[in-house]
């Protein structure tokens, strides 16, 4: 395997293959045009942002519904206990 990758580098075709392949548009070396390197920015991950930012929203608000579900759960029940009592007496 080595003797085969060692032939096409004295030959040449390895650089070739290279260039097909791997520079598609264009080698870091080739690219003088452009001297600012892509970048990533806030910008670009927006979606990521909204995303986040929708489900956080949905997991506080199915929370706080719950919370408020329990909480009338619980006075309903502290009325029940409470309404027996004051017949008896």
């Amino acid at each position: 395997m080595s003797t085969a990758i060692l032939k096409l580098a004295e030959s040449g075709e390895l650089q070739k293959i290279h260039e097909k392949w791997f520079c598609k548009m264009g080698c870091p070396g080739e690219r003088k045009s452009n001297p600012k390197p892509d970048q990533l920015h806030l910008i670009s991950f927006w979606g990521l942002y909204l995303s986040c930012a929708v489900i956080s929203v949905v997991a506080l608000v199915l929370f706080l519904l719950r919370m408020i579900s329990q909480y009338v759960g619980f006075k309903q029940r502290q009325k029940d206990i409470v309404a027996p009592s004051s017949e008896q007496s």
